[in-house]
């Protein structure tokens, strides 16, 4: 029989790299499993561990909240008694009024929330990494070679600059205006 002991939530935000506590929260409204507040702060037990792993698996396969959590239920024939839930809400914004049109601060709904966490897992999977600067140039001195057009944008994606004018020049390559390619203007790549 294995000992069940309590677990920060910061300790499981780091487990799953979420970057706020709303993110996991929904994760644990979505599998119905209770948070407790004590001395160590918001806790879960650790229990629910293998509920969560699983949950967290299917999310980065691309699985909705909705059907991870439902799909995961299912599999641990997970079925929470209702009014069972120690569940602590102090740590939340409160729901106040808004005052002549100010925003207020306030408890998010379940769509909110799915919405939040859906846009905090796409931007940490759209930044780029840092490019090494030796690719960089291996990259233009490919195109420079081979005569390719590249898009304003795809030039800015090269070097984390937009070109201006006819003619741009960084570093030792010259970025030629050519015409257009669909909206954007297109640019060659010269070796100076």
């Amino acid at each position: 029989m294995s000992v069940s002991t309590e677990i920060p939530v910061q300790d499981l935000m780091q487990k799953y790299d979420l970057s706020s506590r709303i993110s996991l929260y929904n994760r644990l409204k979505a599998l119905e499993i209770p948070r407790r507040s004590n001395s160590k702060g918001v806790t879960v037990d650790s229990q629910f561990l293998p509920l969560l792993d699983a949950l967290h698996m299917r999310l980065a396969n691309g699985d909705s909240m909705a059907k991870a959590a439902e799909h995961v239920k299912r599999e641990y024939n997970w079925n929470p008694i209702d009014g069972d839930s120690e569940e602590d809400t102090d740590d939340l914004p409160e729901q106040e009024p808004a005052v002549n049109g100010a925003l207020s601060r306030r408890q998010p709904d379940q769509s909110s929330l799915v919405i939040i966490d859906f846009l905090e897992e796409l931007a940490s999977r759209t930044i780029a990494p840092p490019v090494s600067p030796v690719v960089q140039m291996r990259e233009l001195e490919e195109a420079a070679e081979k005569g390719w057009i590249f898009t304003t944008d795809h030039i800015q994606q090269l070097i984390g600059m937009r070109p201006r004018g006819d003619a741009f020049e960084w570093g030792a390559f010259l970025f030629k205006r050519t015409g257009r390619m669909g909206r954007q203007n297109g640019w060659i790549v010269v070796r100076v």
